[in-house]
C-alpha cells in the first residue's frame, strides 16, 4: 500500500502514476463537466493525489500523482517546460492502467459528452500515433471552434 503527502492509501493495482515537472506551481485538476457557458469546470484535487516528489540524477525533480483506477477521468496538468507553463491533459479509463494523452480539441469533446471514453480509448487503440489527429477530424463538425477557455 503507497501513502503519501496528502495523498490517500491505495494499493499498486488501484492507480497509475502521473510524473509532473517541478518547479513552477505545478498542478493537475480533474476535468468534471461544463459549466453553463460550456466552459469545463476544474476541481483542484491534486492534493488529494498527490504522492511525492522525486529528485532525478540530472537535478531535476518531478511530482508524482496517484490518479485513481476506479472512475474514468480526464486531467488537466499544468507544468512549466524550459520556463515557460505548458499545459496538457491525460484521460484516464476505469480499470485501465494506461494514461491517454489528449489535445484540446478532444477534451472539449469529451467534457461536453460529444465523446465518450469507451469512443476515445477505441479509436486510441486502433491508431495511437494517429488518434488525436484522427479524433479531431471525427469531432470537427459537432464541435465548431476551440473553446476551452483560460488553463488558469
Amino acid at each position: 500500500m503507497i501513502t503519501g503527502h496528502g495523498s490517500t492509501a491505495m494499493r499498486d493495482d488501484e492507480y497509475i502514476e502521473l510524473r509532473v515537472r517541478y518547479p513552477g506551481h505545478p498542478y493537475v485538476a480533474l476535468l468534471d463537466g461544463c459549466d453553463k457557458n460550456f466552459i469545463p469546470r476544474r476541481s483542484w484535487i491534486g492534493d488529494f493525489l498527490y504522492n511525492r516528489r522525486e529528485h532525478l540524477a540530472d537535478g531535476t525533480q518531478e511530482q508524482v500523482y496517484h490518479l485513481p483506477l476506479a472512475w474514468d477521468g480526464i486531467y488537466e496538468v499544468a507544468e512549466t517546460v524550459d520556463g515557460a507553463r505548458a499545459f496538457r491533459y491525460v484521460a484516464v479509463c476505469r480499470g485501465v492502467r494506461r494514461l491517454y494523452p489528449l489535445c484540446r480539441e478532444v477534451v472539449e469533446a469529451m467534457v461536453k459528452g460529444y465523446l465518450t471514453f469507451t469512443q476515445m480509448a477505441t479509436i486510441f487503440e486502433d491508431n495511437p500515433a494517429e488518434h488525436s489527429r484522427h479524433l479531431s477530424r471525427v469531432l470537427r463538425n459537432k464541435t465548431g471552434k476551440s473553446d476551452l477557455g483560460s488553463e488558469a
